[in-house]
């Protein structure tokens, strides 16, 4: 399996492909991780001379949540669990004691749940050794945006206690967020305690997260708040004997610190770890995350350094980077690909080559061909991967040579599929979002839109080509059909249309100059309005295996030698015939008749970015949460046809 390991390097830390995977005791569940995240005990472990020895070839990390893969106990295989790994967590699978870990609460995150065991759990220990077991404290906590304070702000409001906090201006609002009664800026000039805010003689507990050998040291003038017989609670200590003296404490089971101060060390254990999953399931624990990464050697190399740099700066010990490798997708079935299958833990995709780059998936889009691919040329080669094309979102990670950075906001075809939290794109595929342009908008432009520009073309329709011409629609309402409608409008056409009753105001809002209803007694095609012999192009969205062949009749608008496109053929020699073309340039399709698929190209997908700027491009679409019922939904609704405009899928705003 994959795994970052302790090792000799001057990082401390390295990555592998080839860990064995680790294998449970009697008294242990094997784990295939979901989440995990990072610590600063991590780090300081791997800088520790002794203890990095002794870890070497140990995988990193100890917060995790994951599905148990072999069970003990009262955890079967399939439990969604969380809590501390015994073997190291940044891995693809674990093992955990059943006394140190939980089972996830129903509508909790495992995000979340993998974010609680050492940061959370030790607010909570911390919290309640200095004495806060019921309502009415004064507690001040000392570091109030980090993972570890800000848990502590929330464990302590939710305990009755009114809370004094410390933290930057900046972040001063989040932590009010969390319920902070009292928010002090240590950056202001001349800040100390005790203050106005927090005079001496009244603080009943002192929670102090940021004091330790690399940081700043409250605890010589923050004492000074707590009244008689309060207790100042530290997490880390600059104290060499401050240190012996705890873990001296916690080994003989008698206290020898010094009076009313006690450094604390989590300690992980079954019930504590139920207690943080209730705060988190009724709201009164949230956890924010720093940033979100996938697990790769790349993502654990920068979330390490990220925090080791934050640590030079002096900042506050604790940064939250949760790693996934696993994400929730949206599949083609394994055996049938048209029973589609949701994944909560499907192996995020990583780059094969310089030419890609893997992205966050933002936004989604659906299309007809998604359900058609299975049953195309060579459409086997999706059985089991997630569904979909269209997609924006933010790139996470790419080469050191490549045009595109981690952060950019791109838009376009995706190679691994898009429903999916994750995916892989080919730079050549890609355009950077606008920030005009919502990525709802821009992941709605790459198939139908695309298709709709590169149509007119075909059609002889194109950008310096369309003026005075006349293009018949079948299909107007549809998202190719209404791209290919406003598309033919700024190319100068007079655009003829056909759709349902319920969208012909949709479609002349579009710009069509002649709207016909399909489901008027008698209709066809020519007709009064669009007479034969007319037309020079005519699109048809319509027309497939599964639906109405509107090309015998609609054909005969055209003028002489122009040209009837389609999206999709009931004949498979059409089909065929276009195949040849397309991959060997020697046309054979019918004459004056032609499908098109589309080619994704970065100069075309800028081109359609303008049309939206520039007003000439309207995208209408329907916004749907991304999980398991609106993926179904949405291709239900496509399938039904009675949709305007796109189906979109939102993972993130």
């Amino acid at each position: 399996m994959r795994a970052l390991v302790y090792d000799s390097s001057p990082s401390g830390m390295g990555w592998v492909y080839s860990q064995a995977v680790p294998q449970p005791t009697a008294a242990q569940v094997q784990v295939k991780v979901i989440a995990a995240a990072t610590n600063p005990i991590d780090l300081r472990l791997a800088g520790m001379p002794v203890a990095s020895r002794w870890l070497r070839g140990t995988a990193v990390g100890f917060d995790f949540a994951g599905r148990v893969t072999i069970g003990s106990g009262d955890y079967k295989v399939g439990d969604l669990v969380f809590g501390k790994t015994k073997s190291g967590s940044m891995a693809e699978f674990a093992t955990a004691n059943v006394a140190e870990i939980a089972h996830v609460p129903e509508g909790v995150d495992p995000k979340v749940a993998a974010s609680l065991p050492v940061a959370s759990l030790v607010s909570l220990q911390a919290l309640r050794h200095g004495g806060v077991t019921e309502a009415g404290k004064n507690v001040l906590v000392i570091g109030g945006s980090g993972g570890t304070g800000s848990s502590g702000v929330q464990i302590a409001k939710s305990l009755g206690a009114k809370v004094y906090a410390v933290c930057s201006g900046k972040n001063s609002d989040f932590v009010k967020s969390l319920g902070a009664d009292v928010v002090m800026d240590y950056t202001k000039e001349g800040f100390k305690l005790p203050n106005e805010d927090c005079p001496a003689g009244t603080i009943d507990v002192v929670y102090d997260t940021v004091t330790s050998p690399e940081d700043f040291n409250y605890e010589p003038t923050a004492r000074q708040t707590l009244k008689k017989g309060g207790m100042y609670v530290a997490i880390e200590t600059p104290s060499l004997l401050d240190r012996a003296k705890f873990w001296l404490s916690r080994a003989s089971g008698r206290n020898i610190q010094r009076p009313q101060y006690s450094m604390w060390v989590a300690q992980f254990n079954h019930d504590d770890l139920v207690k943080l999953g209730d705060l988190a399931a009724k709201g009164k624990l949230r956890v924010r995350f720093a940033e979100e990464l996938p697990f790769s050697e790349g993502s654990c190399c920068k979330a390490y350094q990220l925090q080791r740099s934050r640590h030079a700066r002096g900042k506050i010990p604790f940064f939250d980077f949760l790693l996934l490798s696993f994400m929730k997708a949206f599949l083609y079935g394994q055996e049938d690909p048209d029973k589609y299958l949701w994944h909560d833990h499907f192996d995020v995709p990583e780059p094969e080559n310089k030419k890609q780059v893997q992205v966050k998936v933002i936004t989604a889009a659906v299309n007809p061909v998604d359900y058609k691919l299975p049953h195309l040329l060579r459409g086997s080669r999706v059985k089991g991967q997630p569904i979909g094309y269209d997609f924006a979102g933010r790139v996470t990670r790419t080469t050191d040579d490549c045009e595109y950075q981690e952060g950019d906001m791109v838009f376009g075809k995706a190679l691994k599929g898009c429903l999916a939290e994750y995916t892989l794109t080919g730079v050549d595929h890609i355009a950077r979002v606008p920030p005009q342009i919502e990525p709802k908008i821009a992941a709605a432009l790459p198939v139908a839109s695309l298709f709709s520009l590169q149509v007119l073309r075909l059609g002889g329709c194109g950008e310096t080509q369309g003026e005075g011409k006349s293009v018949l629609v079948i299909g107007a309402s549809s998202g190719v059909g209404s791209s290919v409608v406003q598309i033919a409008k700024a190319n100068g056409c007079k655009v003829y249309a056909v759709c349902g009753p319920s969208s012909i105001d949709f479609v002349k809002s579009l710009g069509a100059d002649v709207v016909m209803d399909y489901s008027k007694e008698g209709f066809e095609l020519p007709n009064d309005d669009c007479p034969a012999g007319t037309m020079d192009m005519v699109f048809d969205s319509v027309t497939s295996p599964v639906d109405p062949n509107y090309e015998p009749t609609a054909r005969r608008t055209l003028k002489a030698g122009c040209k009837y496109i389609c999206g999709h053929s009931p004949s498979k020699m059409d089909w065929a015939r276009y195949l040849v073309w397309y991959y060997t340039g020697i046309n054979v399709q019918r004459k004056n008749y032609s499908l098109l698929w589309t080619n994704t190209n970065p100069a075309d997908l800028n081109k359609l970015s303008q049309l939206v700027m520039d007003g000439k491009l309207k995208i209408n679409i329907n916004d749907l949460p991304f999980n398991e019922a609106n993926c179904r939904k949405a291709y239900e609704l496509l399938k039904s046809r009675r949709t305007k405009g796109k189906i979109v899928l939102v993972m993130e705003k």
